[in-house]
């Protein structure tokens, strides 16, 4: 009798906790994952005027119009509505993504770069750098179990939110900033 007035308690013990702290377990339920190495903040980097978070109308206040690669389409992981543009002549394709049907919410979640070469990261990487540039500049914040060799390229910060620096023949060859896993 007193092991099940144990396991009564136990029980009820645990649903009171439960119903007292639920924001508590809620809170980290659907965030990303945090970035794995600390020093890097994708927030606090750019390509030259590029930035993730950035409003569309900044975007085209800064480059100008870009030609549409493809229709807005509704992604499930974040309910936002994602579509790609690009500027050619620059080099350089943009992930926007808004709150479906509102025009006025968009903003660049990701970018591709080749290009241009004088543009530079917030820690001072461009397109044509030394692959040693990126690993002086951006050591405290390479993810150390990316496999370079393999994926063609480093990886700095994580794969929730990161830069994925391209390399070919020892030179960074492209930058991608943004989520690269869904």
């Amino acid at each position: 009798m007193k092991s099940i007035a144990r396991v009564f308690t136990v029980i009820l013990s645990l649903i009171l906790l439960l119903g007292v702290f639920p924001m508590a377990l809620a809170d980290d339920a659907g965030a990303a994952p945090r970035l794995a190495w600390v020093g890097f903040d994708l927030g606090g980097e750019a390509f030259g005027p590029l930035r993730i978070g950035m409003p569309v109308k900044e975007l085209q206040e800064i480059l100008g119009d870009w030609q549409q690669t493809g229709e807005p389409e509704l992604w499930g992981a974040d309910g936002l509505e994602h579509w790609d543009v690009a500027y050619d002549l620059l080099g350089v394709t943009v992930g926007l993504a808004r709150v479906p049907g509102d025009k006025e919410s968009a903003i660049v979640c990701s970018f591709l770069a080749t290009g241009p070469h004088e543009w530079k990261t917030a820690r001072g990487i461009g397109i044509g750098d030394p692959v040693e540039l990126v690993n002086s500049l951006y050591q405290d914040a390479i993810d150390p179990q990316w496999n370079i060799e393999a994926n063609q390229g480093l990886l700095i910060g994580s794969l929730y939110g990161g830069i994925l620096a391209g390399i070919q023949g020892g030179q960074v060859v492209s930058l991608y900033f943004g989520a690269l896993a869904e």
